[in-house]
């Protein structure tokens, strides 16, 4: 279930960060796309999350996104 606005606002930065979601939304921007299902760590909040994605499986690339609405992730279990 991806994150409520309310869930958004009553949780702080200090709390979000370290968090890992998935992403319920495809995103894109100038220069890459992440799919549906996609795993990040939140490392930061100001206008919607910052994330860090996980390596890409073909070419190990990792993104950062930011101002990235909550409805767009969902909190899920940190793997170890």
């Amino acid at each position: 279930m991806p994150i409520t606005r309310n869930e958004y606002k009553k949780i702080t930065q200090k709390q979000a960060i370290g968090k890992a979601v998935v992403t319920v939304e495809p995103m894109r921007n100038a220069h890459a796309e992440v799919a549906v299902g996609t795993r990040g760590i939140i490392v930061g909040k100001f206008n919607g999350y910052e994330i860090k994605t996980g390596p890409c499986p073909h070419c190990g690339v990792q993104l950062y996104l930011r101002g990235i609405p909550a409805s767009f992730l969902e909190f899920v279990p940190k793997l170890p």
